[in-house]
This record gives structure tokens, C-alpha cells and sequence, in this order.
């Protein structure tokens, strides 16, 4: 299984979308969700519409989470420590694995 895949997601106010791509640039899914902007919904929602759009991308492309070496994410309202703080609590308390070590 080879790691040659990578992700963007760009989240916001009016929806969250996610792009896979292989190491060649073409696209092989995608995902599209709600809100993801913590300050217009709870940060619990905000996480959540992220995580539906990346299950979703990866699981159009048939790509496991192992196989994605990087991600991107352009957040609104993700603009300080205390967002990042918050989204490792929602990550250990949900299990979710959007970001890898």
C-alpha cells in the first residue's frame, strides 16, 4: 500500500469541502459537508462536518486513511492555540483519525 495521497479541505461558513488527489495531481474524490466555521457553530459540529467531508473524499477514492501522506486545512475560525486545543480533544475523544502524527 503506498502513501502517495494527499488532501485538502477547506472549511467554512456556508459549507466545508474536501479534494483527494494522487502524487500526480489528479483528483479521485471528494467530499462536501455543512458548517464548519467555530464561530458560528459549536466546535463539536464544526469537527464533525470536517470529519464527513474526509470520510467521504476518501471513501469515493476507495484510499484508506494510511494511505493519505499529508493533508491541508484551511479552517475558518481555526486562528489560535485554544482552536487547535480543541479540535486534539474532539480527535482523542472521538477517535477520529482526520490528522496523522
Amino acid at each position: 500500500m503506498q502513501n502517495d495521497y494527499v488532501l485538502g479541505v477547506d472549511g467554512g461558513k456556508s459549507k466545508t469541502v474536501c479534494l483527494l488527489a494522487d502524487s500526480e495531481g489528479r483528483l479521485v474524490g471528494w467530499g462536501r459537508a455543512g458548517n464548519s466555521d467555530k464561530y458560528t457553530v459549536p466546535i463539536k459540529q464544526a469537527l464533525d462536518e470536517v470529519a464527513v467531508c474526509v470520510e467521504q473524499a476518501l471513501e469515493q477514492g476507495g484510499i484508506k486513511p494510511e494511505q493519505v501522506a499529508a493533508g491541508c486545512f484551511g479552517l475558518a475560525g481555526a486562528d489560535s492555540n485554544r482552536s487547535l486545543l480543541a479540535a486534539s480533544d474532539w480527535l482523542a475523544q472521538t477517535g477520529k483519525r482526520i490528522f496523522r502524527n
